[in-house]
């Protein structure tokens, strides 16, 4: 039997989040937001996730191995599809940072090693403004990853949220996220 002591239910509402970030989180903080909360990326995918990886035609973000990332598992390395308001968004802010290597700004990244080093500047930021809208747990911005989790498993069941996140064994996507509608985009 599965412990369900993991399993994720937001008390802030995804929604109220995402139309708060409209108005006040700057480009590159937004951009951090919408990686992790729409795509259900990892903070480390989303880090060194370089523009090349988004595929504007096909309205896609694809998380494979880089020079400077190597995905967690075998099925880690995905497409994830994005709806049209955030290619939008990400289409605007590649224009305005057009020689950009990453989607976010952040320092030069470092060869992989055994820690995470995590070199965009947005982290920060998000975390302080995820803690002024409620979100309270002790990784706001994982919170966000399992937000979008929860959203795509109540909408499209627990095999389709395994691969929108790349877990490697469905028992990890069962144990950790919840069926109901709790955390709903």
């Amino acid at each position: 039997v599965t412990s369900t002591t993991r399993r994720f239910e937001s008390t802030v509402d995804p929604r109220a989040l995402y139309a708060a970030a409209q108005e006040s989180l700057d480009a590159d903080t937004r951009a951090a937001f919408l990686l992790l909360l729409v795509g259900g990326l990892r903070r480390g995918e989303a880090d060194l996730l370089p523009w090349a990886s988004v595929d504007f035609t096909a309205g896609t973000v694809r998380i494979e191995t880089t020079k400077w990332f190597t995905p967690k598992s075998r099925e880690s390395t995905r497409t994830v599809p994005l709806p049209a308001d955030v290619l939008r968004f990400l289409a605007e802010r590649r224009a305005a940072v057009s020689d950009a290597e990453f989607v976010l700004k952040g320092t030069p990244p470092r060869p992989a090693s055994r820690c995470n080093h995590y070199r965009a500047t947005a982290w920060e930021t998000l975390t302080a403004w995820l803690r002024t809208q409620g979100v309270k747990t002790l990784t706001p911005l994982h919170s966000l990853r399992k937000m979008s989790g929860s959203l795509i498993y109540a909408t499209a069941g627990i095999e389709a949220a395994r691969r929108h996140l790349g877990h490697r064994d469905i028992s990890t996507t069962a144990a950790s996220y919840l069926q109901s509608g709790a955390a709903t985009v």
